[in-house]
């Protein structure tokens, strides 16, 4: 959703919850300023500030429900404050572990012995889009990215604010390809666990920029099984060096 229809939105809802803008806040720990700024369309709240109001107001927002279990609720928290730290690579990596430390043992307590069907037929899908991401990024075929992607899907890239929606991850995509800043080289599964129908995959990505030189990040992506089929409802990248 976006502005101002997202404005109008928590506009709505809030009255509809009895509360005026100050108690809003107060719940939200926002000042009324910015929520003045948002509800009139102005800006569009941070991932943290709107995953703060879809719990407040019971409203799912972002394709990520507002009742998510807690553990998952903290990792979406966090990873958004990870995303805008300025601090040394090993703090980021040390948060992120952490955080993925809570999800997997609050949310994805399964039996690993007993592999699903549905855990099969994502793995395999796991494998095709990391491969394809490969392929089409290198070759500027950002349509086909877009594929396996929610239509309000957000992606968090490492310094940068968040983009929700298909158009504004295709358009930030789109910018990355005509600028030849990198190239991506491999995309190696580190880990996928699935409980129900959510599933966080965790990922390291090679790229080579135009000098030779070699980065990589850790890429994570919240996969969600919608009318049988799995799409990436989020998509977070956190820089290593």
């Amino acid at each position: 959703m976006q502005q101002p229809e997202l404005g109008k939105k928590i506009a709505e809802l809030r009255k509809l919850k009895g509360l005026t803008q100050e108690e809003l806040v107060e719940k939200c720990k926002l000042n009324v300023r910015t929520l003045q700024r948002i509800e009139a369309g102005e800006v569009r709240p941070r991932a943290y500030t709107l995953n703060v109001l879809s719990e407040v107001l019971d409203y799912n927002f972002n394709g990520v429900s507002a009742k998510l279990p807690g553990a998952l609720l903290l990792f979406v928290r966090n990873v958004a404050d990870i995303i805008n730290l300025k601090k040394h690579t090993m703090k980021k990596v040390s948060i992120l572990s952490s955080t993925l430390l809570i999800v997997f043992l609050g949310v994805f307590m399964f039996n690993f012995r007993s592999v699903s069907k549905s855990e099969q037929v994502l793995h395999v899908v796991v494998k095709e889009q990391n491969t394809n991401s490969i392929k089409w990024f290198n070759s500027g075929q950002v349509k086909q990215l877009m594929n396996d992607y929610a239509s309000d899907a957000c992606f968090y890239r490492n310094g940068h604010p968040a983009y929700c929606g298909k158009e504004e991850i295709s358009k930030a995509i789109q910018k990355a390809v005509d600028a030849e800043a990198f190239k991506l080289t491999t995309i190696d599964l580190i880990s996928l666990h699935v409980s129900g129908d959510v599933a966080i995959e965790k990922s390291l990505t090679t790229s080579q920029l135009p000098n030779g030189q070699f980065i990589r990040t850790i890429n994570i992506q919240h996969w969600q099984r919608s009318n049988k089929k799995w799409m990436i409802v989020n998509d977070i990248d956190v820089l290593l060096y």
